[in-house]
């Protein structure tokens, strides 16, 4: 699990006429202390945009426990329990400075392709900064990794239970002039695919 605390000072504008924080506010807490949490990881939405994903919002909960009030110094702290798949699934705890709960919530993103909408995968280079991460919050390199692998693992999984040709799975997520289809040619050109069976080759001719 990944952690991340981001500290916000409550504005006079960010409360109602009871004196309380408006609720609508914590979502915008909720937004802050994830971008705080990818810069933390070397990430940004940002740079994500530049490379043809985009995140947007999914599902949203919030349960308000506690009031917060003007000039409260509050700890939002984010919980990532899972790694991503084509979604992103947040948790929430927002702390006033005498360490009481004030309120817990989740949101879930999904990823997408800036240029076409269509859904993707999280990126590889995401998941290997969420491992990175997950590593620097003291969870074993390979215990990190596996993390991550499970993403792969669900590809699989789909693949096995839909009876889907691997190709026409590849051709389901890759949009023309998309990012996902630069990746594959870029694999392509590199000689991924004759690698593989050279691979398989090099196996069999040792049984």
């Amino acid at each position: 699990m990944i952690t991340h605390d981001t500290k916000i000072r409550v504005w006079y504008k960010h409360t109602d006429q009871m004196g309380f924080v408006h609720h609508s506010n914590y979502i915008c807490y909720y937004e802050e202390a994830r971008s705080d949490l990818m810069r933390s990881m070397g990430l940004s939405y940002a740079d994500m945009e530049r490379k043809g994903i985009i995140m947007p919002i999914l599902e949203v909960q919030s349960v308000y426990k506690r009031p917060a009030f003007f000039d409260d110094c509050l700890t939002v702290r984010i919980l990532l329990r899972e790694m991503p798949t084509a979604r992103i699934r947040f948790e929430y705890e927002v702390y006033n400075s005498q360490g009481e709960l004030l309120n817990t919530g989740m949101t879930a993103l999904g990823f997408l392709h800036a240029d076409t909408h269509r859904p993707t995968r999280a990126p590889q280079w995401f998941v290997e900064a969420l491992a990175d991460a997950a590593v620097m919050h003291g969870i074993p390199r390979a215990d990190a990794y596996r993390m991550a692998s499970q993403m792969i693992v669900g590809t699989g999984k789909l693949q096995l239970a839909s009876g889907t040709h691997p190709g026409a799975m590849k051709d389901a997520v890759c949009s023309p002039g998309g990012t996902t289809i630069r990746g594959v040619a870029e694999l392509e050109r590199r000689g991924f695919r004759g690698a593989v069976i050279d691979a398989v080759d090099a196996i069999e001719g040792k049984r």
